[in-house]
């Protein structure tokens, strides 16, 4: 149905309490609720107060997300006068604006964080393939990979204490736990095979930015059939392939074919170029990598720390703004400060 009228459109299924200001008016779905100014009420006054009162909270599906009228229309609203409530407005942007420019900055630096890693790993193979030998990872390593049991079969699972490894975890980096386990009947019956912790893993397919991505075992673990695990041969090699296997990333992801989704297998993984340079090149690249990674990390830390104390105090200049505390007076940041310590 069309609403011709400026509205404010709220989620009802999936993104429950999201709410979006349809100045010129709006096509609503059935998943959504519209909202119809009265001439009372100044639109951005009401966006910015449910937003305060974050509808997410009242999520009553344990599967799709749903937010139910009643629910809704429960929800506990101000209404002074119209011209407090844009006076109220006109002092919640500016802070919020200033938020957001903060948020800018953060973004970017992210951004530089991710581009100096990238920059990093690609030096170390473009200095490695000067005058170096070139084998590949079949050639240096034995490579195999897991299964998934079947779950119809809960003596496979049931009180497991072996750790199994599916593609999803290996965004960790390294491996020190695991989120699922399986038993030994499971390693007896099936063609599991237990690794040891120094193996390394590349996920062959999975959604997102999941294939391709490389992680190490920090403990002895079982993985499903979208890992490959490499066993290195010469152990001191091990540090080298996967810093390589790292920065081919984007490579790896191209290699991936067939499809709607594009998988990794395990001859492809196999025929994966190493450059073998020097053991004292090889010493002198990863020193260089790793001080870079070790660098992004602690500016990761930092950005991330900052990300959150900005949501905290977003929703600390929402709670004020609609708690009569935030008068647009010298003693506003200290408001927000407080408010913000509070809702820790």
């Amino acid at each position: 149905m069309r609403v011709s009228e400026p509205c404010l459109v709220i989620g009802r299924k999936g993104n429950v309490g999201q709410t979006h200001l349809m100045i010129d008016g709006s096509w609503p779905t059935d998943t959504t609720y519209y909202v119809l100014m009265r001439d009372d009420i100044d639109p951005k006054f009401l966006q910015y107060q449910l937003i305060s009162r974050d509808l997410r909270r009242l999520d009553s599906s344990t599967a799709t997300p749903s937010l139910r009228r009643q629910d809704l229309e429960s929800v506990p609203l101000t209404k002074p006068r119209l011209a407090e409530q844009r006076r109220i407005v006109e002092v919640l942007e500016d802070h919020l604006s200033r938020l957001d420019a903060a948020a800018d900055y953060v973004s970017a630096a992210a951004r530089r964080t991710t581009a100096m890693v990238a920059s990093a790993r690609q030096r170390l193979v473009i200095e490695a393939s000067v005058s170096a030998a070139t084998l590949t990872v079949g050639q240096l390593a034995t490579v195999g990979t897991g299964t998934t049991p079947s779950r119809s079969a809960s003596n496979y699972y049931d009180n497991g204490d072996i750790p199994w490894v599916t593609s999803g975890d290996l965004s960790q980096g390294t491996l020190i736990g695991a989120k699922q386990f399986v038993t030994d009947v499971a390693l007896a019956e099936t063609s599991l095979k237990l690794y040891p912790a120094g193996t390394l893993l590349v996920a062959m397919y999975g959604e997102g930015k999941t294939r391709g991505t490389v992680a190490e075992l920090g403990i002895p673990a079982t993985i499903n059939q979208a890992c490959a695990a490499i066993q290195v041969n010469d152990e001191h090699l091990r540090p080298w392939v996967r810093a390589v296997l790292e920065a081919n990333y984007a490579s790896m992801r191209r290699l991936a074919a067939g499809g709607v989704q594009p998988n990794l297998n395990l001859s492809l993984v196999r025929r994966i170029s190493i450059p073998l340079p020097s053991a004292a090149d090889r010493e002198r690249l990863l020193a260089h990598t790793s001080t870079v990674l070790e660098a992004a990390a602690s500016l990761h830390r930092r950005t991330h720390t900052v990300s959150l104390r900005q949501a905290a105090l977003r929703r600390a200049v929402l709670a004020a703004a609609f708690n009569g505390k935030l008068t647009g007076h010298r003693t506003d940041d200290e408001v927000i400060e407080e408010q913000a310590e509070a809702m820790a």
